[in-house]
């Protein structure tokens, strides 16, 4: 259990690594006790801690292992519903969703793991397919473990999570800025990390479905850096769509410009889009391909860059032309040494460049450098 706790633990930290390592090795024990409940506590670890790297055909292996074991596991039903979601597969996620929410609903009485997972997961289904079929669900099992004294706090702070987000999600301005005022203040919001909600997301969500568009704007910075820094790359997409939704919403950021708006907006989507063309996750294509049509009606056409460059792209020529390394330049754009070689590789492969001077030659032949 001690690895179970180190899992979660460094999950909501962070330290998404770290997390990984302790999951991984949950799973020889798992192999010479075979105890069912540990094994799917084992399983589930490994397949949560793989999915929020974006490695979705391991974390698929992993959950369909631990749900062939333990087929009424809570925490598994969750993941295989978010994955399949993801991955565009929205019939077998509403099959699997159907199986969760009888689950829950044969599950003892009261507030319990089972219905505080399904109210999570019939959120995240509502707001990528469009339908609420278990919208009324969600709000009877949200009610029934916050009107109850017997429920544990994990258990009563993944309910508050799966309420705030429905709330946000159904643009409900009323009830999120009651669940934003509790989740604000509160110490567990970082619970969902591993299952793509780390807390600035949550935050940042019921934020801006509250109308507190300046919150909002912070907790999904904030996020952002969580997730660059930390490796939680399905996160990360999502949080930059979110965060690009929120600045094309009818309300406007006081103090940020059209011009400011629009070329953040660009880098939020070409990197949301980026990250779900690597992975492999339809829906966030289409609602980022979506938002770049708003953004364009909204907005205007935004700057365009010699070569098919992106908006970060330019951001990490910038910094490759002032002779910044690859771990200043990660450190200077908040990303992972390992993003900031991608973008590299990417950049030499349009302009043609063999080093770093031939790149810098580039940056300063098309004035780039002067382009703030």
């Amino acid at each position: 259990m001690a690895h179970h706790w180190r899992v979660f633990s460094l999950g909501i930290s962070g330290d998404l690594d770290g997390a990984t390592e302790h999951a991984v090795a949950m799973l020889p024990l798992w192999g010479r006790l075979r105890h069912p409940q540990y094994g799917s506590r084992a399983l589930y670890a490994a397949a949560a801690t793989a999915y929020s790297a974006g490695e979705f055909d391991k974390a698929r292996e992993l959950c369909d292992q631990g749900l062939a074991a333990v087929t009424r596991d809570p925490r598994l039903l969750n993941l295989k519903v978010t994955l399949e979601t993801d991955l565009g597969n929205i019939e077998e996620c509403r099959a699997f969703l159907g199986r969760f929410v009888e689950v829950a609903r044969q599950s003892m009485p009261g507030p319990n793991v089972e219905r505080a997972f399904a109210l999570i997961s019939i959120a995240e289904t509502m707001r990528i397919t469009g339908t609420d079929d278990f919208a009324d669900t969600a709000e009877e099992f949200g009610r029934t473990i916050r009107a109850s004294l017997a429920a544990t706090p994990a258990i009563a702070a993944y309910a508050t999570i799966g309420s705030s987000l429905l709330s946000a999600f159904r643009r409900d301005a009323v009830a999120a800025a009651e669940h934003y005022s509790f989740l604000s203040a509160s110490q567990a919001t970082g619970y969902c990390s591993l299952g793509g909600f780390p807390a600035g997301r949550v935050l940042g969500l019921v934020a801006h479905a509250a109308g507190r568009l300046e919150q909002a704007a912070a907790h999904f910075e904030d996020c952002l850096v969580f997730c660059r820094e930390g490796g939680y790359k399905p996160a990360l997409a999502w949080t930059c769509h979110d965060y690009a939704e929120a600045l094309l919403s009818p309300s406007t950021f006081p103090g940020r410009s059209d011009g400011e708006t629009r070329i953040k907006v660009k880098s939020l989507l070409e990197e949301a889009l980026a990250i779900s063309s690597e992975l492999g996750m339809p829906p966030l294509t289409e609602k980022a391909v979506a938002l770049q049509e708003l953004a364009a009606v909204q907005l205007g056409p935004g700057p365009t860059y010699p070569d098919g460059l992106t908006v970060r792209e330019v951001e990490v020529l910038r910094l490759v032309a002032s002779g910044m390394s690859n771990r200043g330049i990660a450190a200077e754009l908040v990303l992972s040494t390992r993003t900031v070689e991608r973008h590299i590789t990417n950049i030499y492969g349009k302009i043609g460049a063999r080093g770093r001077a031939d790149a810098t030659s580039n940056a300063l032949g098309h004035e780039l450098l002067d382009d703030k």
